[in-house]
C-alpha cells in the first residue's frame, strides 16, 4: 500500500463535475493498521470481504453527483459478515455468518441499515462464546454440532416475504423494518424437511409465479422443481428428478415453457457429509472427464425431466438468461473450464492465492424437436469474470445487453473485481470500465424505470477503507452518482433491489 495516495486528491472528473476530497484521518490509522498485517490481509479482496464491525441504522450525508429521482427502493446485499468466530480465524471465502445491508433511496437520498442475520446458530455461539458448528471450509475445533449454513448467499422477496437464503438449507425469514430474523421459513410447510432451497429463485415476468428448486439431503439424492403460484405461499412440486449423487447446482434459468439446470461433474461425498464433521469444502469431488449434464424440466410438469450431455464439463456458478426462438432453446451460461475455482476460494486467506480461471459467457443451443444439443459456443473473450448482471423483467426473453463483473488484475488478486463490462451481445464486443488499483467492485443490478435503466452496485475504497455505491447509465456505464456509505461493509455475494411501492 502506498502512503502518498493516502494525502492525494481524488479527482471526480469522471462524474461530470468539478470537485475534490481530502482522505479522511481514519484512512491513515488504518494504513497504519494493515501494514503490520500478513501479505494476505493485505490484499484488496481480503480488506473489502473481511469481517464487519457495524451493525445499525446510519443517514449517507456524502453523495458525489445525483440520484435519479426514479430510483425508490431498497437495494439488499447480503454475505458472509465475519471472518473468525471467537479466535478461530475462517479460512474459506464463503465461510461466515450473513451479514445483511439495506440501502434505503428515495428522494435522491440514502439510508441505510446493516445487520447481521440472527440464526439459531449464531445465537449458540455467540451465548458460548465459541464456535460450535463446521463452517463450508473451515472446522470446528473439537465437537462440532454439525454444520452451519448461514444464509450468506443471497436475498430476495418470495411470496411476500424477505428472506435471506443459504441453497443448503431452508431460507431465514426477516423483518424487514427491523431486519432482524423471524425463523426458518418452510413456505408453509410445503419444503420438505432434509430438502435444500436455492439461492437463486427466478420470478416469471409474465405470470409472476416463482419458480425454485432444492435437492433432498438422502443417499440418493433428488432434484426437486417447485412453481410459487402468484399470491400463495405454499409451494407446487413440478418435478423429480434423480442426480445419482449430490450435485450441488448453485443458479438455473427460466424460458417460456422450461427450467434449465447446467449440472456440473461437481459433487458431494455423501458418507463425509453425513458424519457432518468435515467441511463440505473438503468434501466437494470433481471428475475432469465427465461432461456437463443439461436438464429440462417442463414448468407445467406436463413432461419427465430430460437430460442432455455437453462436453467437455466444467464448472458454471452463474447463468445469463434464456429463451426459445425458431423451435430452438437458447440458454447463456458463465463457464470455467475446469474447478480451479475451488483452489481459489480455498486460499482466499493465504498470502499466495492461485490465479483466477478464464472464464466465458457460453452459449448453449438445443433443438427442441429432436432434444439434442446443437451447439456450444463461447461469445465472451475468456477474461476471468462472474456475477452476470440481466434485466429480470426480460427474463425467458432475447436481450442486447449483459452485465458481469471482470478481475482484471487475474493472477495477483483474482477475488478483486475492478471491471464492470456491458457485453453487447450481437456485437460480442464489451463497453468496459475500470476502477483504480485501490477499489473493487461488487455484483452489478439492473434497476429499470419507466424511461431508463440504472446499473446499481457497490464498491469497496482500500484508501479510505469504506464501501460506496454506484449508480451508472446502462449501456455506456457513466457514473451518474456515488453515495459513500462512511464506514466499511462486506460487498457480499447476491443481492436484489425492491422497488418502492
Amino acid at each position: 500500500m502506498e502512503r502518498r495516495k493516502f494525502l492525494q486528491t481524488i479527482s471526480l472528473g469522471s462524474l461530470g463535475f468539478a470537485a475534490s476530497l481530502s482522505v479522511p484521518i481514519r484512512a491513515w490509522s488504518f494504513f497504519q493498521k494493515t501494514t503490520s498485517l500478513s501479505t494476505a490481509k493485505q490484499r484488496l479482496s481480503w480488506l473489502a470481504y473481511r469481517s464487519a464491525s457495524f451493525e445499525g441504522p446510519a443517514t449517507i450525508t456524502e453523495i458525489e453527483g445525483s440520484i435519479p429521482a426514479s430510483i425508490r427502493g431498497t437495494l439488499y446485499r447480503i454475505g458472509p459478515g465475519s471472518k473468525e468466530t471467537f479466535g478461530r480465524e475462517l479460512t474459506h471465502f464463503f465461510d461466515g455468518d450473513a451479514y445483511l445491508s439495506a440501502l434505503h433511496i428515495s428522494d435522491s437520498r440514502v439510508q441505510l441499515q446493516s445487520a447481521f442475520v440472527g440464526t439459531p446458530e449464531r445465537a449458540a455461539e455467540q451465548a458460548a462464546k465459541k464456535m460450535l458448528y463446521t463452517e463450508f471450509g473451515t472446522a470446528c475445533e473439537g465437537h462440532s454440532r454439525g454444520y452451519k449454513y448461514p444464509p450468506n448467499i443471497n436475498i430476495q422477496t418470495i411470496g411476500g416475504k424477505l428472506l435471506a437464503l443459504s441453497e443448503s438449507s431452508w431460507p431465514t425469514a426477516l423483518d424487514p423494518e427491523s431486519l432482524h430474523a423471524t425463523g426458518t421459513w418452510n413456505f408453509g410447510g410445503s419444503l420438505a424437511v432434509h430438502t435444500t432451497f436455492t439461492a437463486h429463485p427466478k420470478l416469471d415476468p409474465v405470470t409472476g409465479d416463482v419458480y425454485s428448486y432444492g435437492i433432498t439431503q438422502a443417499l440418493s439424492p433428488e432434484l426437486k422443481v417447485f412453481r410459487l403460484a402468484k399470491g400463495s405461499e405454499q409451494l407446487t412440486q413440478v418435478a423429480s428428478h434423480s442426480l445419482g449423487g449430490f450435485f450441488p447446482i448453485h443458479d438455473c434459468l427460466l424460458t417460456e415453457n422450461y427450467m434449465v439446470f447446467l449440472v456440473a461433474p461437481l459433487k458431494v461425498k455423501l458418507l463425509g457429509a453425513a458424519l457432518g464433521q468435515s467441511p463440505i469444502a473438503d468434501l466437494l469431488e470433481y471428475d475432469g472427464s465427465k461432461p456437463f449434464r443439461i436438464i429440462l424440466v417442463r414448468k407445467d410438469g406436463s413432461a419427465s425431466p430430460l437430460e442432455i450431455e455437453s462436453s467437455p464439463g466444467g464448472l458454471a456458478f452463474h447463468h445469463c438468461n434464456a429463451w426459445e426462438e425458431s423451435g430452438q432453446l437458447h440458454f447463456d451460461s458463465v463457464v470455467m473450464p475446469d474447478d480451479s475455482a475451488y483452489a481459489m476460494f480455498e486460499n482466499w486467506s493465504a498470502d499466495v492465492m492461485p490465479p483466477s480461471p478464464n472464464s466465458w459467457i457460453t452459449r448453449f443451443s438445443i433443438d427442441l424437436a429432436t432434444m439434442k444439443l446443437r451447439s456450444r459456443t463461447q461469445i465472451s473473450d475468456g477474461v476471468p469474470t462472474d456475477f452476470p448482471g440481466v434485466n429480470s423483467h426480460l427474463l425467458g426473453k432475447p436481450m442486447s445487453h449483459y452485465h458481469l463483473l471482470e478481475a482484471a488484475f487475474g493472477n495477483e488478486d483474482p477475488l478483486a473485481f475492478n471491471t464492470l463490462a456491458c457485453w453487447d451481445l450481437e456485437a460480442r464486443s464489451a463497453k468496459r470500465i475500470t476502477v483504480s488499483a485501490r477499489q473493487c467492485l461488487g455484483e452489478p443490478l439492473y434497476v429499470p424505470d419507466d424511461k431508463n435503466a440504472w446499473i446499481l452496485h457497490l464498491g469497496y475504497d482500500a484508501d479510505r477503507d469504506e464501501t460506496f455505491l454506484d449508480i451508472r447509465k446502462e449501456i455506456s456505464l457513466e457514473l451518474v452518482a456515488r453515495a459513500w456509505l462512511g464506514r466499511y461493509l462486506p460487498l457480499g455475494f447476491h443481492g436484489s433491489f425492491i422497488p418502492r411501492a
